[in-house]
């Protein structure tokens, strides 16, 4: 919704505006939430705090990172 309220105004402004998704950002929903079209990233809150958690999550942008550069 945001992508396309940002397309209304201009296409370029949608494209190259990355947004980030600021809820509970865990280890065990950072893929479904990371690999949708329109996140670009994400704010992670408590887990950043937790070692392992936050590992979890830099793993799958990683490799979430590496998939799209491969399309």
């Amino acid at each position: 919704a945001i992508r396309a309220q940002l397309a209304e105004s201009s296409d370029d402004l949608a494209q190259s505006t990355r947004i980030l998704y600021g809820g509970s950002v865990k280890a065990n929903n950072a893929e479904g939430l990371l690999s949708q079209e329109d996140i670009d990233g994400a704010l992670v809150g408590g887990d950043s705090l937790k070692v392992e958690s936050f590992g979890k999550i830099i793993e799958v942008a990683g490799k979430l990172a590496k998939q799209q550069q491969s399309e």
